[in-house]
């Protein structure tokens, strides 16, 4: 049975899991880093979190603090499976599989600076 049912948020959510999110190999935990405070903040509405977002190191080429959110959530973690997201992405990524309804709000956040820079190159 599948508990989460897909909305524009989640396709949303997806797509930060995709870019920025990371999946611990725990099987339950999953984290989501960013020096943009907001989209950290919607990222934890989104998901209905109450955890905390905290400021972390980054990685010594920003410029700009970098916070963090941690949570854990075993459902949440096999629907991402489910659907292609995986521990240590950046090595196993493949298809995700997101309903073409939901596509565009997936596309909005997975690919929001790519095609900003895209644009920029034109």
């Amino acid at each position: 049975m599948n508990i989460f049912d897909w909305t524009p948020e989640l396709a949303y959510i997806v797509g930060l899991m995709v870019t920025d999110g990371n999946l611990s190999k725990d099987k339950r935990h999953m984290s989501m880093r960013s020096s943009d405070l907001d989209l950290l903040n919607t990222f934890k509405i989104c998901l209905n979190l109450k955890n905390k977002i905290s400021q972390t190191k980054n990685d010594g080429y920003a410029k700009r603090p970098c916070y963090r959110i941690q949570f854990g959530n075993v459902q949440l973690f096999q629907w991402f499976e489910q659907i292609g997201i995986f521990p240590n992405k950046t090595y196993t990524i493949g298809e995700i599989k997101i309903p073409d309804k939901y596509f565009r709000d997936f596309f909005k956040r997975a690919f929001r600076w790519r095609w900003y820079y895209i644009n920029l190159s034109r």
